[in-house]
């Protein structure tokens, strides 16, 4: 198809066919592993699933809706339906019940390990045999989805800025990673909160500012972040706010849920690793050119 054609009902009906629709168990094939991002690092034993609803899914439109968002999930050997994962109550994952893969019950989804992928690419290959039982875990996946992340837009530059070598994002996502009793750090991260001004793109010689509260599950993740991320939480005792790459951080908050409240939360937008990407409408950019 033409890149600047806007329908394509042959593929659409392609992609249907073969049985593409949300919630969609598949391996991703080798000429598509090149979409993921890196800090991913799929296991053997993973699955993706489809986040994207079925109407996107199959949408003539491969312009518009050029992109498919996958979740990784792996492999449970058994299913409790009474577990808060289950139950859609939990930030990180999401147990979504399977029936057709051998030895397994239930995929984990992983809310931060979300990526997408060209959706001209479904044509011509077909996802699992394997289903979700229950249409109520199909409705429970999809109600964790639109609860617990909610996409917000940054300036183009102020994401620029945050991704370059030795910016914020890196330091972040490098104490992130770091582990803890063999589990990374991120396992006891609930939630990012942000505030940046001004909301839209600048010079080169001017700066923005941002506020950071991380949101801990437990006292001993924000120990190792007040640890891991000193060089950045340091900047609230010093005489003016810390500046890395053209961003000044006002401040920066790590604290275990239970001492965080509304009020410290007013203002600031909920965020995660995704959607300092910007906005949809630059992915989509980005991923045309690279088909």
């Amino acid at each position: 198809m033409d890149s600047s054609s806007s329908k394509d009902p042959d593929g659409a009906r392609e992609i249907q066919g073969s049985g593409w629709r949300q919630c969609s168990v598949f391996r991703l094939p080798e000429n598509l592993k090149a979409y993921l991002p890196i800090y991913l690092m799929l296991k053997p034993d993973e699955w993706l699933v489809v986040c994207t609803q079925s109407c996107s899914v199959c949408s003539e439109n491969f312009k518009d809706e050029g992109l498919l968002e996958v979740i990784v999930a792996t492999p449970l050997t058994r299913f409790n339906k009474s577990h808060e994962s289950a139950k859609g109550r939990t930030t990180h994952t999401f147990h979504l019940p399977i029936a057709g893969l051998v030895g397994v019950e239930a995929l984990e989804c992983h809310m931060g390990r979300r990526a997408f992928i060209p959706r001209q690419r479904l044509r011509g290959w077909r996802p699992s045999s394997a289903s979700v039982p229950e249409k109520a875990s199909e409705d429970a996946f999809k109600g964790w989805l639109a609860h617990y992340y909610m996409r917000i837009s940054l300036p183009d530059e102020l994401v620029r800025r945050l991704r370059e070598d030795g910016g914020i994002r890196e330091t972040v996502l490098a104490a992130l990673a770091k582990t803890n009793n063999g589990k990374p750090v991120s396992k006891g991260v609930s939630s990012f909160h942000i505030y940046y001004d001004p909301n839209e793109d600048i010079g080169p010689h001017d700066f923005y500012e941002i506020d950071l509260v991380i949101v801990c599950d437990d006292v001993e993740t924000q120990e190792i972040l007040n640890r891991e991320l000193a060089d950045l939480t340091g900047l609230t005792s010093a005489e003016k706010p810390l500046s890395v790459q053209g961003v000044i951080i006002q401040s920066l908050k790590i604290e275990p849920a239970d001492n965080v409240t509304l009020s410290d939360l007013q203002g600031l937008s909920r965020f995660n690793e995704w959607d300092d990407l910007s906005t949809m409408a630059e992915r989509l950019q980005l991923m045309r050119a690279a088909v």
